[in-house]
């Protein structure tokens, strides 16, 4: 780094799910130093952040900031933070802090420690945010909620409009999408979401948990009359068009995962809420939908799930409108 201000300044985060914003954070550190010293949180200080058992493994979120800083040539040392002081409070090398608007009140506990300690304050410098596609600061938060990705794509804008696939796009989605299993009885994920009426039922006569399911009272696209799925009094009805994802869907989906909705019914045909489902869900859970003739289908919601289908919507998509016919 050319015309540095100090030799060495301090940072500190979690660096979970490694994104754009930590990008930024460190390269603003960098243009004040030659030299950087980057705490990382260790596991205890992260047992009460949003989502905090999706968080990456100290070695994960560790390796994805020495890599970045290897690849743009920048000197840094890697502290585990076991505290919010790390290593500012005895023999320390660092000048100056390095924070984000949040992370303000942390560098001012350092500096009364520091006097405290018959230590100068340190000089801090604030780093602004990273913003997504909506203008809001990205956190890591948001991408284990699987709302954004590391780059600040906001998933949920891919619904704002009802969306009408194309053949290709049904032909993809028509082979499964994760696992294909005859049966699932003792291997049932905690955050199980159901799209289907086959599999609703499998679930409920085995007394299987589920946070949601979301039938049509159809199997095959043929019309049902089962007892057990007849049974159910569904909190939501919405309507959704074959081979589409309406608005109507995606605001029933929306407003399911925010309250205590069990079950969602589908006036049309509900087999694309399982796309719906991995945009708007959180990382980890687990979506099961019936694949005709060979089971039931487990599919995880993953960075990587989320992009391929984020990536399959957005080109090539008719979009409806109220002339055309949106539900």
């Amino acid at each position: 780094m050319t015309s540095t201000q100090y030799r060495v300044v301090g940072l500190g985060g979690t660096f979970d799910h490694f994104h754009k914003g930590h990008e930024q954070f460190i390269l603003f550190a960098a243009n004040l130093a030659t030299h950087l010293q980057i705490g990382i949180t260790t596991p205890k200080l992260i047992q009460r952040k949003p989502l905090a058992e999706l968080c990456e493994s100290y070695e994960i979120r560790s390796k994805a900031v020495v890599t970045f800083c290897k690849k743009r040539r920048i000197s840094c040392a890697i502290i585990p933070l076991q505290n919010v002081y790390g290593p500012t409070l005895k023999n320390s090398s660092i000048e100056a802090l390095c924070v984000t608007k949040e992370t303000i009140p942390g560098s001012k506990r350092i500096n009364r420690a520091r006097i405290e300690h018959k230590l100068p304050p340190l000089p801090i410098h604030v780093c602004g945010y990273y913003l997504n596609k909506l203008g809001h600061p990205i956190h890591s938060q948001d991408i284990r909620a699987g709302s954004v990705n590391r780059r600040g794509k906001v998933y949920e804008l891919l619904l704002k409009k009802t969306l009408l696939l194309t053949q290709s796009q049904l032909q993809f989605l028509a082979k499964p999408q994760g696992a294909v299993k005859k049966t699932l009885v003792s291997s049932i994920a905690r955050n199980a979401f159901l799209v289907g009426d086959a599999t609703l039922e499998f679930f409920l006569l085995h007394n299987l948990p589920y946070k949601l399911g979301i039938y049509d009272k159809k199997i095959n696209r043929v019309s049902t009359h089962s007892p057990i799925i007849n049974s159910i009094h569904p909190e939501i009805i919405t309507k959704n068009r074959p081979g589409s994802i309406s608005r109507s869907l995606t605001k029933s989906l929306k407003l399911a995962l925010l309250g205590r909705t069990k079950h969602i019914f589908v006036q049309g045909e509900e087999d694309l809420a399982a796309v719906a489902l991995v945009l708007l869900l959180p990382l980890g859970a687990t979506i099961y939908y019936g694949q005709p003739g060979q089971g039931i289908v487990t599919m995880k919601v993953t960075e990587e799930k989320k992009e391929t289908l984020a990536s399959l919507l957005n080109p090539n998509i008719t979009r409806l409108n109220s002339r055309s016919g949106t539900l």
